[in-house]
């Protein structure tokens, strides 16, 4: 092979590189912007800030019973909590009361929530719950901690 030959293949070798380098530093920038947009914002069209804190978002599981799905939003006033009680348990499970205490990045107690659900919770069912929080902005809690006071009974 002559010498141009050789330059030329490897013109051609860095042109590819290079190509291949600029679509995976596009789709990088895509993967960040999107990732980026998810992030704790006002959402403009509902006008709500969304917490997006992977440590308080995260599923809690407690004695065979699960929250998961949680969701925070806060509208400038008031804070909604809301999330799905699962019973992965093979027992009905009575939730006399359960309190959630929300915390700061400094563990710092931000709000409590005692909830009383008088109802069953079959095995393998969830239930939906919301909770407002009145006069605190929870978007940038970081921490939940659960308290359970179960009864369980046989099927």
């Amino acid at each position: 092979m002559n010498n141009r030959r050789k330059r030329q293949l490897i013109t051609n070798r860095i042109v590819s590189v290079s190509i291949v380098f600029l679509c995976l530093l596009v789709i990088i920038g895509v993967i960040v912007i999107f990732k980026k947009d998810k992030t704790n914002k006002i959402n403009e069209s509902d006008d709500l800030i969304y917490n997006s804190n992977d440590s308080f978002l995260k599923d809690h599981k407690i004695i065979g019973v699960v929250f998961k799905d949680i969701k925070c939003t806060y509208d400038g006033n008031n804070s909604l909590v809301s999330y799905t009680i699962v019973n992965e348990t093979n027992k009905k499970i009575n939730l006399y009361n359960y309190e959630i205490v929300i915390k700061d990045d400094n563990k710092n107690t931000l709000a409590k929530i005692e909830f009383n659900y008088n109802n069953s919770l079959l095995p393998n069912k969830e239930v939906q719950i919301s909770n407002s929080v009145v006069g605190v902005d929870l978007s940038d809690a970081r921490y939940m901690n659960l308290r359970l006071n179960t009864k369980n009974s046989k099927k």
